[in-house]
């Protein structure tokens, strides 16, 4: 996700393509309709009142969209209603090929994944550069099918994403 970011917003950085491993959709209002929602907004709304209070640097012990400690600053900033992070809205101004991977079990486990495979298949639909790949049976870490990643990827290259096959 990082990559796609910084490839969107500095296209003069100049990749000639971009694999993006498992990016989680950083999406407020995804997260908000999906049916955790409720123990989502809570968090939201505590981490903002701590920001408000002054207390930006407070630990929270976040549990959705994934178990982790961060700021509240710092889930505020990423999960914030302005979705400055869900690729989903900046993946087409990537200036290069990119090729999008998600392992099945984190879509089906995690809610920062589910609904990403159809979202970028029709992002993918309207923009030719952008390629995805549903991993069978991986899960945000690949364990057990490193193996069919590295496939994937090396198929996407040999494939020609830079315009000349095998390059």
């Amino acid at each position: 996700m990082k990559a796609l970011y910084a490839l969107a917003h500095e296209p003069q950085i100049g990749a000639a393509c971009v694999v993006a491993l498992s990016p989680p959709r950083l999406s407020y209002s995804w997260f908000c309709s999906s049916p955790d929602g409720p123990v989502f907004l809570a968090t939201h709304a505590e981490a903002d009142q701590l920001v408000t209070a002054g207390n930006p640097l407070a630990l929270l012990d976040v549990k959705l969209p994934l178990p982790f400690v961060i700021t509240a600053a710092g889930f505020v900033e990423k999960y914030g209603p302005d979705e400055r992070y869900n690729y989903l809205r900046f993946a087409a101004s990537v200036p290069c090929p990119v090729l999008i991977t998600l392992g099945s079990v984190e879509v089906a486990n995690n809610m920062a994944f589910r609904g990403a495979p159809e979202a970028v298949q029709a992002l993918a639909g309207r923009y030719k550069h952008l390629q995805m790949e549903t991993i069978a049976g991986a899960d945000h870490f690949y364990a057990g099918v490193r193996d069919v990643a590295v496939d994937c990827v090396e198929r996407w290259l040999r494939a020609g994403p830079l315009g000349e096959p095998g390059a």
